[in-house]
């Protein structure tokens, strides 16, 4: 009986870390879950996807000169409504998710505006918490 107790215990314990890790592997891309089964690399190079810009990200629009150049803005009135001038890619990465990723990984590469994403340099931990915040929809590998 006792034997059987500690099966018991053991299948538990594994069937907890097993969740622990599949509640956010929905954010891992492909190319970046296949590169994880390799045991033997640590650093990766990673594309980190946002959700959105952040609260109020849309009132930011209606002040087109705060986020392109008055030379944008006519570039774009050639080929663009008045109305349509800016849009959500002109909006800048809210800092606070910045702020996040930057604490939470080795290094930050890049910062894209127009793709909502960031690149870093992070290792497995690094990926694991990066998962589990809730702005970040999904982490990819770099290709190279």
């Amino acid at each position: 009986m006792k034997k059987y107790l500690q099966f018991v215990v053991i299948l538990m314990f594994f069937g907890i870390i097993a969740f622990a890790f599949k509640t956010n592997s929905t954010k891992i891309g492909p190319g970046l879950e296949k590169v994880l089964t390799d045991q033997n690399q640590n650093r990766f190079v990673v594309w980190i996807y946002f959700s959105d810009k952040g609260p109020n990200a849309n009132s930011k629009l209606s002040v087109p000169l705060e986020l392109v150049t008055q030379r944008s803005l006519e570039r774009r009135s050639k080929v663009k409504p008045m109305n349509a001038l800016v849009d959500f890619t002109d909006i800048p990465l809210y800092s606070e998710y910045v702020n996040a990723v930057s604490s939470s990984v080795t290094k930050v590469r890049n910062k894209i505006k127009w793709l909502n994403t960031i690149s870093a340099e992070v290792n497995r931990e690094e990926i694991k918490r990066l998962s589990n915040f809730d702005f970040v929809t999904k982490i990819e590998l770099v290709e190279r």
